[in-house]
């Protein structure tokens, strides 16, 4: 049975963005913010089943990276990750607005 689990680092960017949505007024409502990471913390509990898998570029960051885009906005997040013996372990989420991106753009395996 496949597993998800996500780094420390990955909890602390979750837990950021929810601040700084709210703070930079994306959202109205905290709980607004926090619906929407939800949304991502969904996401990748979801990426064992992905039937897509983008290789990162340079594996700095991950092996692997999923996608996700917001319905609404058409925001993209990129999910990093490692994989063994059935184990997800997420690393990191990346934004096309920082400098990490470049490093994880790869290739569809």
């Amino acid at each position: 049975m496949e597993r998800v689990i996500l780094s420390k680092n990955i909890e602390n960017k979750l837990t950021h963005l929810v601040d700084t949505l709210f703070e930079k007024e994306y959202f109205g409502y905290r709980e607004s913010a926090k619906e929407y990471v939800q949304r991502i913390r969904d996401f990748i509990q979801k990426i064992p089943n992905q039937t897509i898998i983008y290789e990162c570029k340079t594996p700095i960051y991950g092996k692997y990276y999923a996608r996700y885009k917001n319905q609404k906005s058409g925001f993209m997040y990129y999910i990093t990750y490692d994989t063994m013996d059935g184990i997800y372990f997420i690393e990191n989420i990346i934004s096309p607005k920082t400098k990490e991106y470049l490093a994880i753009k790869g290739t569809k395996k």
